[in-house]
């Protein structure tokens, strides 16, 4: 989502340029991390972000990853008036370098060197993710996790975050410690699965692959099982799913487990139509509120 969002701005940013100059930028094979750097300098600084635009084009989209990606190209044909689009496509070079910049954002230059494996490109930030801001009061989340692990359940973890970015903030705000590391499924994880096992891509969510892996223990010699073997495979009252998106509750759905939906994702309140269309078990406004529901009696 991420990347579409940064697309659709930078599509119309491009398109105050000349004819010839787009193509250049598009046609762009090697295109990387100095390629934006070059573009700086064409910036009309008048330019100015429309910050609804993404929203726009998301909330007419047809839904799914493969789709919002072929939506994506096809957007940036009309707007931009060409008809190769292909550094728009998922994982092409314009997919690679946003990747990049985003996680030395976010992780900072220090630990984007450790974990990527490459050098710097932003010169020695600091980065976002040692300042996450939690949804709702730490304390009522420790809480919240204390009384849960007291009543009986046992808990576990299912992101599209890679590892890295799963456990340093659950680290640093003190989280850490309710998770065991077997029961943390991170898109870290999912990636080396899709790399083991290429005929069965994608393996993200709606594949509750992530799921699945951290119910039962998250052990590579397991993979193939837990790509295999998905439909209704758990009893409805043993096993909760937490989620903010349709992604979560079709993983739900899929493996037979409970849902309940927290409205604090992308689009808010406004998810509880979809959420209710889609039959959620359980929807409430934010994950403090599922006490209500979980530690009843």
């Amino acid at each position: 989502m991420l990347f579409v969002v940064f697309c659709i701005h930078f599509i119309q940013l491009i398109k105050q340029y000349n004819f010839q100059e787009i193509k250049d930028i598009i046609e762009d094979n090697q295109f990387s991390a100095k390629s934006i750097q070059g573009i700086q300098s064409l910036i009309n600084r008048d330019f100015k972000i429309d910050y609804e635009l993404p929203m726009n084009f998301i909330n007419h989209s047809q839904g799914g990853k493969n789709n919002i990606y072929a939506e994506l190209e096809q957007y940036a044909k009309k707007e931009l008036n060409v008809n190769d689009a292909r550094l728009f496509k998922l994982k092409g070079p314009l997919w690679f370098v946003a990747r990049d910049l985003y996680q030395e954002l976010y992780m900072g230059s220090e630990l984007f060197e450790q974990v990527e494996e490459k050098p710097s490109n932003l010169d020695g930030i600091n980065g976002f993710i040692y300042y996450e801001t939690v949804l709702r009061p730490i304390e009522e989340i420790k809480s919240l996790l204390n009384s849960l692990k007291e009543k009986g359940y046992h808990l576990a973890i299912a992101t599209g975050r890679p590892r890295t970015e799963t456990l340093v903030p659950f680290e640093s705000l003190g989280l850490k410690a309710f998770f065991s590391d077997n029961h943390i499924v991170t898109a870290s994880d999912v990636m080396e699965a899709e790399n083991e096992y290429p005929d069965f891509i994608p393996l993200g969510k709606p594949n509750p692959f992530c799921y699945i892996a951290t119910l039962y223990g998250n052990n590579k010699e397991n993979y193939k099982q837990f790509i295999t073997q998905q439909d209704q495979i758990v009893n409805k009252e043993d096993v909760i799913i937490v989620g903010d998106s349709l992604a979560d509750l079709f993983c739900a759905k899929q493996i037979g487990a409970t849902f309940i939906g927290t409205l604090t994702g992308l689009k808010g309140q406004e998810a509880r139509k979809e959420l209710e269309h889609h039959e959620a078990d359980y929807i409430v406004d934010h994950i403090g509120l599922i006490k209500n529901i979980l530690l009843k009696g």
